[in-house]
């Protein structure tokens, strides 16, 4: 099984940071911009699962609105077929902007493209900063949705849960939770990130239920506060109505 998840990682050019081409196989070749990739990969990634007809192309459009604790998460609007997923992408002229893709085995891939972040910060053309609320919400999303395919396809564990952040050397983290200084404002004084790529792997024991999807998504945001040495947890909200919480304006 953990032979299968190498080999399938190792595919999509997630399997180790040191790959000139970490992040950019697969699906997200088709992005126009790489930056945060997330894969679930069930125990069989080379299985066929499931059929992609017009019934699931169906049951997927009913579940593009996902349910994060009574806020709702989009996801994209556009159905596109490949040769092994069914993926739900913003275009951008031929390129995608972003994409999330139900692979035949029921592996789940998220490429959050200009979700993920953007280069460009004040008078710096090439300065990157990464969007660390959305990173969470899609996160969780997508573990929401782990549950939903469960009960239509009997997805099995144990589950593989791949986070991929591209390009991270000097980056920031901004699109913080409300009441936390974002990187324009001088009173942010978190530096870049220390290290080129960042990649966490994941064992999941069981599908996520709904408390366990959402305490998985948070700790992905711990990780991603702690790769940029912030031990606050500025993806919730300080202040607000959702104080405490993911703000959902900042979903994506």
């Amino acid at each position: 099984m953990r032979g299968r998840w190498r080999r399938q990682l190792r595919e999509w050019a997630l399997d180790t940071t040191t790959r000139e081409d970490f992040g950019r196989s697969g699906l997200s070749r088709r992005l126009q911009d790489v930056t945060v990739q997330l894969v679930l990969l069930p125990p069989d990634p080379e299985g066929n699962l499931l059929e992609i007809d017009e019934s699931f192309s169906a049951w997927l459009g009913e579940h593009r609105y996902v349910d994060l604790d009574g806020s709702i998460f989009a996801l994209p609007a556009t159905q596109q077929r490949t040769a092994h997923a069914i993926a739900l992408a913003s275009t951008y002229g031929e390129a995608w902007d972003e994409y999330f893709a139900i692979h035949r085995s029921g592996a789940i891939e998220i490429g959050m493209g200009s979700r993920g972040g953007w280069v460009g910060r004040g008078n710096d053309e090439t300065a990157r900063t990464f969007a660390l609320t959305p990173v969470v919400a899609h996160v969780w999303a997508m573990l929401k949705v782990a549950g939903l395919l469960t009960e239509r396809v009997g997805l099995q564990s144990p589950l593989c849960l791949a986070v991929g952040v591209v390009d991270t050397m000097d980056a920031v983290l901004g699109v913080l939770g409300e009441g936390w200084a974002e990187p324009s404002d001088f009173q942010n004084r978190v530096g870049g990130c220390a290290d080129p790529q960042l990649l966490w792997k994941l064992e999941l024991l069981e599908v996520p239920d709904h408390e366990s999807a959402r305490r998985i998504a948070y700790s992905i945001g711990d990780r991603l506060e702690d790769a940029w040495g912030v031990s606050q947890r500025r993806y919730l909200s300080l202040r607000g109505p959702h104080a405490g919480n993911l703000n959902p304006r900042h979903f994506r």
